[in-house]
Order: structure tokens, then sequence, then C-alpha cells
């Protein structure tokens, strides 16, 4: 037979997974089996990152700054989905006009 869902599903909720039985019989002879059916629901990647409380606060950096100085500190998480659907990459867009 065929089974089909009835609602949606949530891998972020408290039941990643879940389990029922299944029992075949056959009328003529009203035998029986059954088997246990386990579905694990896949988390997909249906959650955006968010920056952390003021990660993107930066202080001022003095003209004489050598090269390499740090000039602020940036943190993004995803901590709604799981797995690889977690990782987050950070990257720098460069604008010509600010930084030469």
């Amino acid at each position: 037979g065929e089974l089909r869902a009835i609602g949606s599903f949530n891998a972020e909720s408290e039941v990643a997974s879940f389990a029922f039985v299944v029992q075949a019989t056959d009328p003529a002879t009203s035998l029986t089996i059954t088997s246990t059916v386990t579905v694990i629901i896949s988390d997909i990647n249906d959650n955006p990152p968010v920056f952390t409380k003021d990660s993107t606060a930066f202080a001022s950096v003095p003209e004489s700054s050598p090269l390499g100085y740090v000039v602020g500190h940036v943190e993004a998480i995803d901590s709604l989905d799981k797995g690889v659907n977690a990782l987050v990459t950070l990257s720098l867009e460069t604008d010509t006009d600010v930084l030469g």
C-alpha cells in the first residue's frame, strides 16, 4: 500500500523522526505479518543565518594602523538548521571607492 503524509514536517521541531507498525493480513488464511517503519525527517536549508548581537559594531581605527590591523569582528550563525545546512560562510564584497 501507499502511505501519505497528512501534514507537513519540520526537522527543527522536537520530533525529527517517528515510527509506526504496518500490518499485512492474508484474508484467505488470516495469516499476518508486521513491520516497523521508521521515518526520519531530513533537514533542508530553510533558515537564513543571522548576525550575532553587536557583531557588526566597530570601533574607530587610527589612520596610522599597520597592514593587517583588525578593524572589527563579524559573526553570523544559523542555529535553526542542522548539520551542513547550519554552516555559514562570510565574504567581503569589495567596494573600490572605499577600499581603494
